[in-house]
C-alpha cells in the first residue's frame, strides 16, 4: 500500500500504451453518436487542472459561480478500465489513444501538493482516478466506443 493509504488493486483492463478511458456523460455521447470531438464542459473557462480534479477553485482569485461548467475547459479520463466503469452513468464508456489527442495532457498527481486539506485534494483523488487530465477537446478520431 502507499503511504496514502490510496493505491488501487491492478484492474483486469489495466491500461496498454499510451490509451485511457472515459465515462460518457449525455453531451458526450450526443456529440460523439454525430461524429465529433468530446469538449471540455467550458472551452474558454479558466480554471487550471488542478481545480478541474478538485472540482472547485483552489484559490481566491478563480472563479467558482457556476462550477465546472462555467469554468473548467478540461476534461477527465483515466488509465484504469475499472474507474471509468465506477463513473458510468449508462451512457457509455470510450477508448482514447492520446497520440492522437494534439492537445495538452496533464497528470496532476505529479505535480499537486502532497499534503492534507484542501491543498492536498487534487493529488488524492488523483492517485485514485488515475486520471489523464486533457485540455478542451478529444478528437473524434482519437476515440473508440467500446
Amino acid at each position: 500500500m502507499d503511504p496514502y493509504g490510496l493505491s488501487c488493486k491492478p484492474s483486469a483492463h489495466e491500461n496498454k500504451g499510451n490509451i485511457v478511458y472515459r465515462a460518457l456523460t449525455k453531451h458526450d455521447a450526443e456529440r460523439i453518436a454525430a461524429g465529433k470531438s468530446i469538449q471540455g464542459k467550458a472551452m474558454d473557462g479558466t480554471w487550471i487542472a488542478a481545480e478541474h480534479v478538485a472540482n472547485q477553485p483552489l484559490s481566491l482569485n478563480s472563479a467558482a459561480a457556476g462550477g465546472p461548467w462555467k469554468n473548467s475547459p478540461w476534461i477527465s479520463t483515466t488509465k484504469n478500465m475499472d474507474i471509468a466503469k465506477a463513473y458510468d452513468s449508462g451512457f457509455g464508456i470510450v477508448q482514447v489513444d492520446l497520440n492522437k489527442v494534439n492537445a495538452l495532457q496533464v497528470q496532476v498527481w505529479e505535480h499537486a501538493p502532497r499534503t492534507t486539506g484542501i491543498d492536498g485534494l487534487a493529488y488524492h483523488r488523483l492517485i485514485w482516478a488515475q486520471e489523464v487530465t486533457i485540455l478542451q477537446e478529444i478528437p473524434y478520431s482519437a476515440i473508440k466506443v467500446i
